[in-house]
C-alpha cells in the first residue's frame, strides 16, 4: 500500500478531529446503545473470514455467541425489570447486542456480569432540509460526516483499506417516513 499521498505517518492520523458532538440525555430518554459483551467475536477468536460459511468450527463458535447473547438478553432484562428492546446482534466482527434502552438504565446494564461496556450509539440527523422535489445528497456530505475536516488535513483515503459493516436498515428512522 502506498501511503505517500497522505501527509504525515499513519500513526499521526488521530490529530484529525472528526468526533460527533457530545449529546446530553435525560434519564427517561430512549437511546440506542451497543452492549459490548465479554468474550471474543468469531474474528477475534482467530477464525478467518475467507470461506467462513464452509467452516463448521467457525459457524459453531458463532452459534455459541448467539446463544450467549440470548442468555445475556434475559439477564439484562431481569436487571432492568423489563424486556430488553434488541434491535440487532453482532457476532462475526464484534460481540455486541444493540438495543434501545431508557438512558437511566445504562449504568445498571453496564454492571451486569458478562457486560464489558455500554456505549451510546451516535445518531446523526440532517443539518438542513431537502424538499421532496430535490432529494439529493447535499446535506449528507462533508460536514455531517467529518470528511471536510479530513480533506482539509490532506487525508484522501489513498492507499486505505475499508471495511463496511452494515447493520441493515432502520425502517423506523425518519428518512423512511412516507411523509
Amino acid at each position: 500500500i502506498d501511503n505517500s499521498a497522505i501527509k504525515g505517518s499513519p500513526i499521526q492520523r488521530e490529530t484529525v478531529q472528526t468526533t460527533a458532538p457530545v449529546q446530553q440525555f435525560d434519564s427517561k430518554d430512549t437511546v440506542r446503545v451497543s452492549i459490548v459483551l465479554e468474550g471474543d467475536s468469531v474474528i477475534e477468536a482467530g477464525y478467518s473470514t475467507s470461506d467462513i460459511l464452509n467452516n463448521a468450527s467457525a459457524l459453531k463458535y458463532l452459534e455459541n455467541i448467539k446463544s450467549n447473547q440470548k442468555s445475556m438478553e434475559k439477564k439484562i432484562s431481569k436487571a432492568i425489570g423489563k424486556n430488553l428492546n434488541v434491535q440487532w446482534n453482532l457476532g462475526l466482527a464484534a460481540n455486541i447486542i444493540s438495543a434501545n434502552i431508557v438512558y437511566g438504565d445504562l449504568d445498571t446494564i453496564a454492571s451486569v456480569s458478562g457486560v464489558d461496556e455500554v456505549v451510546v450509539e451516535t445518531q446523526y440527523n440532517p443539518c438542513g432540509t431537502v424538499s421532496s422535489a430535490d432529494p439529493n445528497m447535499a446535506i449528507s456530505a462533508g460536514n455531517m460526516t467529518g470528511a471536510a475536516q479530513a480533506w482539509a488535513e490532506g487525508y484522501t483515503g489513498a492507499g486505505s483499506r475499508i471495511a463496511i459493516i452494515d447493520t441493515g436498515l432502520d425502517i423506523d428512522h425518519q428518512s423512511f417516513d412516507n411523509d
